[in-house]
């Protein structure tokens, strides 16, 4: 991801319609039908919040006071209609997807989203916890990506792996603004932070294990 947008590179309009359209292009009979040995990298950078009902949801505008407004009376379940992208509706959308999905989930309430969206052969990475605000997350992460920090690299094989993609990001994240970001890729749709017992990337079956041999 680059540091400065330029937007010749956007494809489509981000709106819900397109969302499914370009979802559906990769399931089986799209024009970009995957199959078990692909993987698509799905990475989501917006707003989100939770609702009086337990839902996530993102994709909401907060430009100026009147968004601010309409957030609060969703967050009390008014469901004031703004666009937005719940936890079970893009369950819905990539159910079907063959192949071994990645999410990387910016916004603010993203482990909100994994009890959801996660599930067999799927690597989900959140930049919080479900009820924590994002600080900053993603540019930590996607700098790891791009080899910006060489201590990422763990077993130094000059490869990042998306376990060390996470593990590092989430460390140094939550040393800045103690927020936990979580990753889930035994298929359980449950998050843990790196130090949870359930996190152990050298055991199969454990949250790490799968995301320690996946490379974008």
């Amino acid at each position: 991801m680059p540091d400065e947008m330029n937007p010749d590179w956007i494809d489509y309009t981000s709106d819900e319609d397109i969302l499914i359209d370009v979802l559906d292009s990769f399931k089986e009979g799209g024009e970009r039908e995957l199959d078990e040995n692909d993987q698509l990298f799905f990475c989501f950078i917006n707003h989100g919040a939770t609702n009086s009902q337990g839902d996530t949801f993102f994709g909401f505008p907060l430009i100026d006071l009147n968004d601010y407004i309409i957030y609060l009376l969703n967050l009390l379940g008014l469901n004031v209609n703004t666009p937005r992208l719940f936890d079970y509706e893009l369950a819905n959308y990539m159910d079907g997807i063959d192949g071994k999905l990645i999410l990387a989930l910016h916004p603010c309430h993203s482990g909100g989203f994994i009890d959801n969206v996660g599930g067999e052969n799927r690597v989900v990475i959140s930049s919080c916890a479900p009820y924590e605000l994002d600080d900053g997350w993603i540019y930590i992460f996607r700098q790891v990506l791009n080899f910006q920090y060489p201590d990422a690299d763990f077993n130094g094989d000059d490869k990042i792996s998306l376990m060390e993609a996470y593990q590092f990001s989430a460390t140094e994240i939550f040393a800045q603004t103690e927020q936990h970001s979580l990753i889930d890729d035994n298929g359980d749709g449950i998050g843990h932070f790196f130090t949870d017992p359930e996190y152990d990337p050298n055991t199969e079956g454990m949250d790490g294990y799968l995301a320690s041999t996946t490379f974008l």
